[in-house]
């Protein structure tokens, strides 16, 4: 593999994984001639409303370290009826559209087939295959048990510590499709914390904060690997046991429905995601895109369009059957050698972000 073409991938996956995790900037030189290369995110998905999103981005800078948002001429929807639909700018680089389910102006069902286009402000035009929408299968539970894990201490050594790992049950088939499903899991935890202000005058109050799991634990499934219907403890997750968990969490589960070009551009992602221990490894070749400009076809484009539709479980970590002691105040105490607060998620628990003190509806504990 070509130097260049290791960069590209490189700035690409940093890209992916810099929504979703936090990263060191890495200067590194943008190759030649990628300097307005795109890169575009879309997703239909089937709901009540149905949703259309699309973010457009310049390939990584790796001189700013920052993804830059940009906006285009023009998005349109199509689907394999010839229904052709413009969707709207929402934000700098992000195009929406939403479609109840009376919609006139495009439908969205399963068995359908859509493809985006998408044209630059230089007149560029970049068309996607169409992509077909399936139903996914209902997931039945989750599960939790702890495992030990290896990980390494302040001496370069390996030492055991407990995880808690989630993981779940579903058929890989819905009822009365002729083929097996691909699907993908999204993960997040919203958890309970209680604040200690440092004045005794504020009134602490209680906090749900949600938190994206990813990293290693993002998760594809090819259903035609399996000889049977259905996957049992399958593992989604892991998790370092922590302070998160000593009030109530809720580990929520999105089981989304990919195509099998879909699955493919996501295997693709997670192979990176995996490759943790070395950054520098590269994958075989470009990652899989279904954009093309059909009037260069050498033009470098990046991203994927699928159409999906999802189901959400839910699983309740009670936490008085783990026995953890409270967050706040912290062991070492409220106040820093140097006054400040030692804890920020304790002196005010919506310090952090996607932190509310509005219970979540589906808080029943």
């Amino acid at each position: 593999m070509s130097l260049q073409r290791f960069i590209r991938n490189a700035a690409l996956m940093v890209f992916l994984l810099s929504a979703v995790s936090c990263l060191d900037k890495i200067n590194l030189p943008a190759p030649a001639g990628t300097a307005d290369a795109l890169v575009i995110q879309g997703t239909l998905l089937k709901g009540e409303p149905s949703v259309l999103r699309v973010q457009v981005n310049r390939l990584f800078d790796f001189t700013a370290g920052t993804t830059l948002p940009v906006n285009v001429s023009l998005v349109e929807v199509e689907d394999d009826a010839g229904v052709i639909v413009r969707v709207p700018e929402a934000a700098l680089g992000v195009y929406e559209l939403i479609l109840p389910d009376d919609a006139p102006q495009l439908e969205v069902a399963f068995g359908k087939q859509y493809r985006l286009r998408v044209v630059a402000r230089d007149g560029r035009e970049y068309l996607t295959s169409f992509e077909p929408l399936w139903d996914v299968p209902e997931p039945e539970r989750i599960t939790m048990d702890t495992v030990q894990v290896d990980v390494v201490n302040e001496i370069g050594e390996f030492d055991k510590v407990d995880r808690f790992r989630f993981s779940i049950s579903t058929p890989i088939r819905v009822p009365g499709a002729p083929q097996k499903s691909y699907l993908k899991w999204d993960v997040e935890r919203t958890y309970k914390i209680t604040d200690t202000p440092i004045l005794p005058t504020t009134p602490s109050k209680t906090c749900y904060v949600t938190e994206n799991v990813v990293g290693t634990d993002l998760k594809v499934l090819n259903g035609n690997d399996f000889s049977t219907e259905a996957i049992t403890d399958f593992p989604l997750s892991q998790s370092a046991i922590t302070f998160v968990y000593a009030e109530g969490l809720y580990l929520n589960v999105v089981q989304q429905s990919l195509s099998a070009t879909a699955y493919e551009y996501w295997e693709q992602i997670t192979q990176l995601v995996e490759r943790s221990g070395n950054m520098f490894e590269p994958p075989a070749g470009k990652i899989v895109t279904n954009f093309t400009n059909p009037g260069d076809p050498e033009d470098e484009v990046y991203g994927f369009f699928y159409a999906t539709t999802q189901d959400t479980i839910r699983f309740y970590v009670d936490p008085e059957q783990l026995g953890l002691p409270p967050a706040c105040p912290p062991a070492g105490g409220l106040i820093a050698e140097d006054g400040s607060c030692a804890a920020p998620i304790c002196c005010n628990c919506l310090s952090v972000p996607r932190s509310t003190t509005i219970k979540p509806s589906y808080w029943t504990e």
